[in-house]
């Protein structure tokens, strides 16, 4: 299937919470640059315009979005112990500057290589070819060996 996305989403490797409207609870799914998937106990209508607010490493960043979708997923708990309808919002952002998605971005990449959920691509992967016979027959016993390059992850 073709991807229809005009920009790349980026998954949280931890839980990233957010604010809608400033006192919406939501859980972070997914960012890119044109927009953000929430998950939150709150139904929001399609094509109200509100801020997203997020705080990362001690700052709050907002951005004034629109809701393109919502609909509702699963039941769960919130954070109060109560047993509720979850929902899955789509907003688009009205506008995010370089400085804020390159912030954005660098923190995400961060926490996605300090935590388990590292997802690497065949340009993070320098070769790694055996040079023997004797390094073959370990390699296909033994536990698997990979260099990542980590020049283009920021710090």
């Amino acid at each position: 299937m073709a991807e229809r996305r005009s920009a790349q989403r980026l998954t949280p490797a931890t839980e990233l919470s957010a604010r809608v409207r400033a006192f919406l609870p939501a859980r972070v799914v997914d960012v890119s640059r044109t927009g953000i998937q929430l998950e939150l106990s709150s139904l929001l209508r399609i094509g109200v315009s509100c801020d997203v607010k997020l705080t990362l490493e001690g700052a709050e960043l907002r951005w004034p979005a629109t809701v393109r979708r919502c609909r509702a997923t699963q039941f769960g708990v919130d954070e109060r112990g109560q047993k509720v309808l979850f929902y899955r919002a789509g907003l688009e952002f009205a506008s995010m500057t370089d400085e804020e998605w390159a912030r954005l971005e660098r923190f995400l990449t961060k926490a996605s290589s300090e935590g388990t959920g590292l997802e690497l691509d065949h340009r993070d992967v320098l070769e790694t070819q055996p040079k023997s016979e004797q390094e073959n027959a370990a390699r296909r016993t033994g536990p698997i060996k990979v260099k990542v390059d980590t020049s283009r992850f920021r710090t």
